[in-house]
Formats: structure tokens, sequence, C-alpha cells
């Protein structure tokens, strides 16, 4: 083909593809504009959420394009309607993205998320209703665009950058700003538009003679699938299963190891076996055959896991997404391995689940607040907190129980900005800075005071961390003292400093030498050694990781020096490394 008929060919395209997909394309020029100006401004204004509104947008309008071709083709006003009430719903999700908490784990990212995936899982879903397209054949078409779509952008990219970085080097020094910009130009604007260009049409009439062309399973896919895909999910099932049996009378019940693991392995193991379908090789006919038992297995068991540990420490988004999916993979293990005449039901399921995840007061994040909150409420009650005065500081009476379940409740609501619901709480109250003031221990007491309700044990930690409790003031009297030094460590850490008097202080924090001394020239006058800390650090961790200024303050003296030692931080990794912070006090007598 010469490149006359190519430019054609692909103005033909682009021309079809602008007609088809106006609006998403407006909404993706609109997301990739905005995000170029947050770049080059860096990031003043931030338009993050602006961009990301505007391509969710894109993305339903594609969405709905899809099913106005599959069910109202020849409808022009039905096509407008809904149009416009996407751009509006667009609108007000905007709005609602303005005032919601939008950091990583809250309502607005959570729900942000699930539309995202509820999107994918409609346009694989839609062009199969009603017609003779299964799920394997559009999740083939989707990939075969994606990934066309996804390296010509890739290649794209790194060929200009490379460009620009010579050009940076030899000729005129460019801004960094240069290439996020190709970032953006080529995975925001020209990689979306090539996945509408590859976008199969999925009208009545073409739905009607579907393409084998177009559903087949490329060779390079089908090795993928049966070569890498399935061996590595059989391998990562025998783990689960060897690892369920090993813990099944210990710990498996009140552990959360499992639930991070959940939500990927059954989306990663329903495509595979989407995938499977589309291959003839005797190890994909064996996947469709025993992966449903075994992830109807696994579910089962962690379904009951995360219920009991529910109802230990309560519900967060997290552990309602991990129900939600132990739900969803048990229904369609069941309908793979018992109904096959009803699998076209499992995306279904999977999109009605995920749009009750994000309902008003029934959504993940919602039901994770409601729920923490009740907790500290329970606590609080029992300790008479909530009785209409402000908590006082240094009162309370809690047991091992109520520590945990206090900061595990206090750090998630934190997380979701939720902790003004307690009126009882004192005004200045700040959760990583005054929690272990009011309540006497660490704000992260649940995670390193048990590990999954199990005793703490020093002996098997790796890591250790205690500093200075820095919500009260530090008050220093240097009447007495001769000079003050402060010292940073890292590991192999050595250093000499001359002192105003005239003498040198030599600190020390090697891993054969941790130790602290003064000297008069050759002779030294004091020697202090401080490798206690390294056995110290370990139970005094076991309690609290922030410790007031006389608990971390070490003397000693002779009759020719009084040496202060005070710890501001100090942390040290199990036979690797250690180091921290100090403060020198030297008296000369």
């Amino acid at each position: 083909m010469s490149i006359k008929e190519w430019l054609v060919d692909n103005k033909v395209k682009w021309s079809e593809t602008l007609s088809r997909f106006t609006w998403p394309i407006v909404f993706i020029f609109i997301t990739a504009i905005l995000s170029m100006v947050t770049i080059q401004t860096d990031g003043s204004p931030d338009l993050y959420i602006e961009s990301l509104a505007s391509g969710l947008c894109a993305y339903a309008l594609i969405l709905i394009q899809v099913i106005v071709e599959r069910f109202y083709s020849a409808n022009k006003r039905m096509q407008t309607i809904f149009v416009a009430l996407t751009i509006s719903l667009s609108l007000l999700y905007y709005i609602y993205l303005r005032q919601a908490p939008m950091e990583a784990n809250q309502s607005g990212s959570i729900r942000t998320m699930v539309l995202f995936f509820i999107i994918t899982v409609s346009l694989l879903t839609v062009p199969t209703l009603r017609s003779s397209l299964r799920i394997s054949d559009t999740l083939v078409q989707l990939i075969k665009a994606i990934f066309s779509s996804l390296l010509l952008s890739l290649i794209l990219f790194l060929g200009v950058t490379a460009v620009i970085g010579a050009f940076s080097a030899l000729i005129y020094s460019l801004s960094y700003h240069w290439y996020s910009q190709m970032g953006v130009i080529s995975f925001l604007l020209i990689f979306p538009i090539n996945f509408l260009m590859r976008l199969p049409v999925y009208t009545p009439e073409s739905l009607s003679k579907p393409n084998q062309q177009s559903t087949a399973i490329p060779p390079l896919l089908e090795s993928i699938v049966a070569f890498v895909a399935i061996p590595l999910l059989f391998i990562f099932t025998g783990i689960l299963i060897i690892y369920i049996i090993l813990n099944i009378n210990t710990i498996f019940w009140r552990s959360n190891m499992m639930e991070p693991m959940l939500i990927g392995y059954s989306i990663s193991g329903l495509v595979t076996l989407s995938l499977s379908e589309k291959s003839s090789r005797q190890v994909a006919r064996m996947f469709r055959w025993l992966f449903p038992f075994l992830l109807l297995g696994i579910a089962i068991f962690q379904l009951f896991a995360s219920s009991f540990k529910t109802v230990e420490l309560g519900m967060t988004h997290s552990r309602y997404f991990v129900l939600l999916f132990s739900i969803f993979s048990i229904i369609a293990s069941v309908l793979y391995s018992f109904s096959r005449t009803k699998q076209e039901w499992i995306p279904r399921i999977l999109i009605l689940l995920s749009v009750i995840s994000i309902l008003p007061f029934i959504d993940a994040v919602s039901v994770g607040i409601f729920s923490q909150t009740n907790e500290v409420n329970r606590i609080a009650e029992g300790m008479s907190w909530a009785s209409g005065q402000t908590l006082q500081p240094g009162t309370q009476s809690l047991n091992e129980n109520e520590k945990v379940q206090l900061s595990y409740s206090f750090n998630y609501l934190n997380e979701q900005d939720a902790l003004n619901r307690f009126d009882w709480l004192p005004d200045n109250f700040n959760y990583y800075n005054t929690f272990d003031y009011v309540f006497g221990f660490d704000p992260y007491y649940y995670s390193y005071a048990h590990n999954d309700m199990n005793e703490y044990n020093p002996d098997s930690r790796q890591y250790a961390y205690i500093q200075l409790d820095e919500s009260t003031p530090m008050v220093l009297d240097m009447s007495n003292i001769d000079a003050f030094v402060e010292v940073a460590t890292y590991n192999n850490y050595a250093e000499s400093f001359t002192l105003s008097t005239g003498h040198t202080l030599d600190f020390s924090a090697t891993n054969d030498d941790f130790s602290v001394a003064v000297l008069d020239g050759d002779n030294e006058l004091i020697h202090y050694d401080l490798s206690f800390l390294k056995e110290t650090i370990w139970e005094l961790n076991a309690e609290n990781p922030s410790y007031t200024l006389d608990d971390l303050t070490f003397h000693k003296e002779n009759d020719q020096v009084d040496l202060t030692i005070m710890v501001k931080r100090f942390e040290m990794e199990q036979g690797s490394y250690f180091s921290g912070d100090f403060f020198v006090l030297i008296t000369i007598k």
C-alpha cells in the first residue's frame, strides 16, 4: 500500500470515527487539554477533578453510543436524549467530586473507580444482549482494540521522547514539561481515538452476520492464555489452597491476608476462563472444567473468613468489596460449573453488584463509616465518653481488645475524614499528633500490638521504631550546658565534631560500634556505649512508638564530663540497619 492509499484509507476511518463518536472525542480533547494545562502550570490550578470528570463522561458516552447502535440505530432522537442525559449526569457527578473526599480509599475515588469498572463490563455485555455474540467474543474484540492502540501510542511516545531528549541534550535544553505533555498526547488523546477506530459496530445488521475473524483469538493471545495465564493461575490457586489447609485451624479465620488478593484473583480467573473458551488446547479445556470448582471452594472459605473478621473488627469498604466479590465468585462458579446456558448472566450480575456498591447510603464507604462509627460509639458508651462532656485526656482505662478496636476504627475514620462525628473529642484533636495524648496509646496500636488478633511477639518483629512525642513542647534547661549537638545518623555513620569548648565529640553508629565519646585532644574523657538501644527499642516499640522526653533521655557522667543523650527518633531493621536523630548535651566539669 502506497503512502497516498494509506492516507486516504485512514482519512476515511478518521472521518467515520469522528462522525460515530463525536461527543466522546470532544470530551477526550477536553480531558487532554485540562491535563496539559495542569502539567504546564505545575498544578496551579490543579484541574485533576475536572480532567477526571471529563474522562469519565467521554467513557460513558462511548458506552451510550454502543447502546444506541445496538438498540436505537434508527432513532436519532433517542440518541440525542441519551447524550444530553449523560452529559447532564456527568456535570452533576463533577459537582459531587468537587466536595467529595478524593484521597486514596475515600468515597470520591472509590466511586469513580467503580464507575469506570461498570462501564468497562457494560461495554463487554451490551453487544451480547439478544445476539449470538458471547462475552468471550466481545472480550477478544476489546483486547485487540486496546492492545493495538496501546502499542501504537507507546511506540509514538518512546520515539518522540527520544527525539526530544536528543534535541534537549545536543541543541537546546527543554523543560521536563515536554515529556509529560507528550505522554498526555500519546495516552490520553491518540490512544482513546485509535481505540474508537478499532471498536466494532454493534448494529442489529452487523450482528446478524457476525465477523468471525474479528472474534477469533489471535495466536499470540491464545499462547499467552494457554502457556502463561493458565499455569500461573493454577500455581497461585495451589498456593492459596495450601495456605488454607495449613492454617485452617489457626489464623486463617482471623487473618485478612487473602482479602487483598481475592478481587484480583477472581477477575483475572474469570477473564482467563472466558478467553479459554476461544482455545481448543487441552490445557484450556482442563482449565474450563477445573477452575470454577477451585474458585468456588476458595470463595466460600474467604466469605466465611471475611465475615468473621467483620464481626470482630467491623466493616470497611475494602472488606465490603471482598464480601461482595466472594458472593459474585460463588455465583459465577456455580453458573460455570452447573449451568453453562446461563453463563451470560455472570457480567450482568457483576454490574448489578457493582452498582449496589456505589449507591448512596448502602455504598461501600458509607457502610464502612457507619460500621466503624458504631464500634467507636460502643466503646464510648461503655466508658461514658458520650455523656455530653468533652473527653479528658489521660483518664481512659481500656482493655486490650478495646485499644485494638479503637485504634483500628479511628485509623479508618480518619482516612475517610469522618472523625467530626464524635462531639466528645477535644476541640483541638488531631489524629496524628494528639491521639496518643488523649487515649494513652499509639494510633497504630492495632497494627503492632496485635498481629491478626494474636499476641504480639517482639522476637518475630523485623522492624522497630520509636520517636519523641511531639504533641507536647520540649523544654530544655541549658543554663549549665557547655555544648549542644544534634546528630542525624544513618547506616555505618561515624562523625567527629569540634565543640565550642575546644573538645571533640565522636559519634559512631556502625555495626561494630554504636557509641558517643568526648575527647580532649587524644585523651578520652568519657565514653558512652549506646548499643543497649538496639535491644531496648524492641521492648519500647511493643508498648508505644511515641514517648516523652524523659523516657528517651539517657545520662552518664564521671569526674570530668556530664553527658546526656536524648533520642528524637530511632529505627532498626533486624539484621540490616539502624539509624536515628539524637540530641547530645555536654557539660565539662
